[in-house]
């Protein structure tokens, strides 16, 4: 049945690579297809049996930070908010300081429009994540405002 399903994995994106004049995908030795989007987003596609996944990486936490518990509950109840509305999760790789947003999606039956859709959607999560963490990267460091004084 693995087999089957990958076929079925090979097939789709070879349709949608052919679709949209992408040239052939493969996978690398993980079993893992890249596609880049907009020059600068890197989704990653695999499948774990009856399941596929979009996997990308929006940034990491920052080192040493004092704020960072703070930044990380703020991240994580804005990831629960949003699990309302979006099939994305936001989560931790265990193996460092990076996070991953991931999307699952059943192989089976997957239709070629379905996965442009779901494609799309996941692509604009992780630009969405991207840019938020790198906007709290490069916020200053609050400073006191500095204080006007007027002489009558």
């Amino acid at each position: 049945m693995t087999a089957a399903l990958d076929t079925h994995l090979s097939d789709l994106l070879g349709r949608f690579a052919a679709r949209r004049d992408l040239g052939a995908l493969g996978a690398d030795a993980e079993g893992r297809y890249r596609l880049e989007l907009d020059g600068w987003l890197e989704v990653r596609i695999f499948q774990s049996g009856g399941d596929l996944f979009l996997e990308g990486s929006p940034g990491r936490l920052p080192a040493e930070d004092p704020r960072e518990p703070d930044r990380i509950a703020d991240l994580l109840r804005e990831q629960v908010r949003d699990l309302e509305d979006q099939e994305e999760v936001l989560s931790l790789d265990p193996e460092g300081e990076d996070l991953i947003l991931f999307r699952r999606l059943q192989a089976s039956g997957l239709r070629l429009d379905d996965f442009e859709r779901a494609l799309e959607s996941f692509a604009n999560r992780l630009e969405r994540w991207t840019r938020r963490l790198a906007a709290d990267r490069t916020v200053p460091s609050p400073v006191a405002a500095p204080m006007h004084i007027i002489f009558p």
